[in-house]
């Protein structure tokens, strides 16, 4: 028995028989708090004391035997199931069984007890079509399979389907079921974000855009206010300069999220639009504006004239004269004909865009024919992929609408006790406080306190941090050897890359040439303003200079607006149904511009002078030209080897959450200090392990704690 897709995230608890003979198996679904649902998976044996030794049947009786018990194993799968079924019906749980019972599903001696008033289950098809029903084993004579429900939830449908080989030798037995009935009326959802107006690769849209923008920086200045604040512009920024950007970021902010507002306007589209479509629900919303018109008490509210105006727009003379009957049959009609032209309508959506192609070559309008070829085949892709993903990518993990939180303590199995959250107060309570740790892990680093820490400050902005890059830093008593052997090996790296420093200036041509690139429906920003909205401003010289500059400054000043603070965090599921917070993947959304100006600066062109410098080792195979596959081939080359030759091969594969304590936070303030008092590139910023050499001298010294390095190496 498989949950998966949206059932998978209702899933609170999972067992099968207590006998362990696989007799049947059950998943325990809670929508609504205290609705409980559960679904069986059952086989009932079938047999006698004549079968052969490895048969189901035998297999139980070897059990009886054992157990000294006066039953045979029929009987012993009816009551046990029975039993059990009766304890949940009395706690008030839901069933859903599927069985093949190896009776007859109506008159079978099992089978007639689930109608009792103790149990109140009756079997899906059967419910829905009165009668004995097919035979469902090919060489049986009747139904002995079935989907038994109880009679508190509701069946839309159920049949039997037709007899196929490579499913096996019974026929599948469906069963539809309301949602509603099997996980309660008031299930936690996660509330959808609104659809984005703005789509920068329709040209209308984004052209509508780029004017809208356009029009609001011309009139608030925003360039030459840019441009006033560069003058200006130093390291560290002036109080007055740091306010002034930071509140032009807010006003180019509210500028380009009101911008996207006045884009387009969004449409349902809950059918394919053709001129006959629409003045089918046309008229069918005249008639029905007619029927509301004449009842008394709704005419108030309603304006007469626009109405009779839409009724005639919509080939309905006299609306005066029709009384509701009329107007009643005529809705119906039209309804009815709506149903059957809605089954055409991709062909007559087709149909219309190549007419509406024709005349557009006719006219020799090429701009416009161009438009209509994109769109019908960009139409009919979508309509071919929607179909293979169906298929071949259903739908990932559910939105988290509960989590487990581990507590003191252990249960009666030797486990953690965990508290279910299941409030949006508490689930952000438990996020809040498992992020706080598995982010704080880095404080554990002795760079993070003690000596060490008062005389570089949280920013490492004082001398010391410069004295450790120069290499002329003494470490007060007490510092361990792998943090001694992190300082040396910064000055190292920076005494080779020497004077090497890069661009914190953005350009244009930077500007869009990134942003070109981007999947526009990459989720980011808490602030609204997404990729789509640097995308789009792409395809404006003017936009593109405004906010290159702006990054220019945030950069040369040190100014990061406000916003880049905030970002949002995510919790997702590893594995369905599995909510304990701790196993919960975190992931931060942060502010789309500041997502671009940490690739371009610290991933691109700081990589860039690291990789000049030779301090990238190629084993990691970051650099043009290499693939994940590249890496995968050489380490399995190297297993060969190893295995050819039979020498000795260890590898060792150590997470993040092992080494990032050590490393992560040890290095982020030095290299940030090195980053603003020369604007140049540290690759410590970047990954300082994997270009790390050892010393004899160290590792004889310190040989327990370089080994803890030279394992944090080998990660990745």
């Amino acid at each position: 028995m498989i949950m998966k897709e949206r059932l998978a995230a209702f899933v609170v608890d999972s067992g099968v028989d207590h006998t362990d003979l696989g007799r049947w198996s059950w998943y325990l679904l809670e929508g609504s708090p205290g609705h409980r649902t559960r679904v069986i998976s059952a086989y009932a044996p079938c047999g006698n004391a004549a079968c052969d030794t490895s048969t189901v049947y035998q297999q139980h009786m070897r059990y009886i035997w054992e157990k000294g018990l006066k039953t045979n194993p029929k009987k012993m799968f009816a009551d046990d199931l029975l039993a059990v079924i009766r304890r949940w019906r009395k706690a008030g749980d839901r069933v859903i069984l599927m069985m093949d019972a190896n009776e007859n599903v109506l008159d079978g001696n099992m089978c007639k007890q689930f109608k009792e008033d103790d149990i109140r289950m009756v079997e899906a098809v059967h419910n829905q079509e009165p009668g004995h029903g097919p035979k469902t084993f090919f060489r049986g004579q009747q139904s002995i399979d079935g989907i038994w429900v109880s009679t508190d939830l509701e069946i839309i449908s159920a049949s039997y389907l037709p007899f196929n080989a490579d499913i096996g030798d019974h026929r599948p037995v469906v069963a539809d079921l309301t949602m509603r009935s099997v996980l309660g009326d008031h299930i936690n959802k996660i509330v959808p974000v609104k659809a984005r107006r703005l789509n920068s690769k329709v040209k209308k849209i984004r052209d509508e855009y780029i004017t809208k923008l356009e029009s609001s920086f011309k009139r608030h200045d925003i360039y030459e206010k840019l441009c006033a604040i560069q003058k200006k512009a130093t390291f560290p920024a002036a109080p007055e300069v740091a306010e002034a950007l930071e509140k032009l970021d807010r006003l180019i902010i509210e500028l380009m999220t009101n911008a996207e507002k006045g884009c387009r306007k969004l449409r349902a589209c809950h059918y394919e639009y053709s001129p006959e479509i629409k003045a089918l629900l046309d008229r069918g919303h005249a008639y029905r504006q007619l029927i509301r018109m004449q009842s008394e008490q709704l005419r108030p509210r309603m304006n007469v004239g626009n109405v009779k105006r839409f009724a005639k727009k919509c080939g309905i003379e006299n609306p005066d004269s029709m009384g509701i009957q009329l107007l009643v049959s005529e809705y119906r009609a039209c309804k009815e004909e709506l149903k059957r032209r809605m089954a055409n309508a991709p062909w007559l959506r087709k149909q219309y865009l190549s007419e509406k192609l024709q005349e557009a070559l006719d006219k020799e309008d090429e701009e416009a024919a161009q438009r209509l070829k994109d769109i019908l085949r960009t139409e009919a892709q979508k309509k071919e992929w929607r179909g293979i993903h169906r298929v071949t990518k259903p739908k990932g993990v559910n939105s988290v609408t509960k989590i487990e939180v581990p507590q003191r303590g252990t249960t009666e199995n030797g486990g953690r006790t965990v508290r279910t959250c299941t409030t949006k107060e508490s689930i952000e309570a438990g996020i809040a406080d498992e992020i706080t740790k598995r982010f704080g892990r880095a404080d554990s680093a002795p760079i993070c306190h003690g000596a060490l820490f008062d005389l570089l400050g949280y920013s490492a902005d004082t001398a010391t941090a410069t004295q450790i890059l120069d290499g002329s830093f003494v470490p007060p008593e007490g510092t361990d050897g792998p943090t001694l052997i992190l300082l040396a090996e910064i000055a190292r790296i920076w005494s080779k890359i020497g004077d090497g420093e890069i661009s914190v200036a953005l350009t244009l041509e930077d500007y869009q040439h990134y942003w070109r690139k981007v999947k526009e429906k990459t989720a980011s920003s808490f602030s609204g303003v997404h990729f789509g909205h640097y995308k789009a401003t792409t395809h404006s010289d003017y936009l593109s200079k405004i906010l290159a500059l702006k990054l220019s400054l945030i950069s040369q000043t040190g100014c990061a607006p406000e916003r880049w603070a905030r970002g949002l965090s995510v919790m997702l599921e590893k594995i369905a149904g599995i909510a304990l917070v701790t196993k919960l993947r975190a992931i931060l959304l942060m502010e789309a511009d500041f997502n671009y100006h940490n690739k371009l600066i610290f991933g691109h062109r700081m990589m860039n002078l690291a990789q000049h410098h030779g301090l990238v080792p190629e084993e990691i195979y970051n650099a043009k030209g290499k693939t994940a596959e590249d890496a995968i081939l050489q380490q399995v080359l190297a297993y060969d080897i190893a295995r050819q030759w039979k020498r000795p091969l260890m590898v060792a594969s150590v997470g993040a959450s092992q080494c990032y304590d050590q490393v992560a936070h040890a290095m982020a303030s030095l290299t940030l200090q090195a980053f603003k008092s020369r604007q140049s590139s540290v690759l410590t910023m970047l990954n300082p392990i994997q270009s790390m050499e050892f010393y004899p001298e160290q590792v004889s010294e310190n040989r327990r704690h370089s080994a803890v390095v030279r394992r944090t190496r080998s990660k990745d």
